[in-house]
């Protein structure tokens, strides 16, 4: 706390991804990310995230990240994130994703596992 009374936080481990479960059967590891700007930075998927999201796949799960772009949610699975950092894209916007991709949220709430 400084003079101000003001206090700073930081982290100093990594955190657990944002979800972990089982739906019918297979195990769901995702971390949620959101911009109001146009793009997404993919530089915003830590190295440490992707490498955990990449062996939670190897272990027979499925591994993505639930992605708000705007008012749209999709989902970025981690073998799409691989495949975009392999080509040397840095960002990815609404209209990269397919509708197979895009999270229905009409019903309030945001329906993931209807895209899985």
């Amino acid at each position: 706390m400084d003079k101000k009374g003001h206090f700073k936080a930081c982290r100093d481990k990594k955190a657990q991804p944002d979800f972990k479960g089982v739906h019918e059967g297979v195990p769901i590891c995702f971390d949620a990310k959101a911009t109001e700007s146009e793009r997404f930075s993919l530089s915003n998927i830590l190295p440490w995230q992707v490498e955990y999201l990449n062996d939670f796949r190897k272990s027979g799960g499925d591994a993505f990240i639930l992605l708000k772009i705007k008012s749209e949610v999709f989902i970025l699975d981690i073998k799409r994130i691989n495949n975009l950092a392999a080509l040397g894209v840095k960002s990815v916007r609404a209209e990269d994703f397919t509708e197979d991709e895009k999270v229905d949220t009409s019903k309030g709430y945001v329906d993931f596992l209807g895209v899985l």
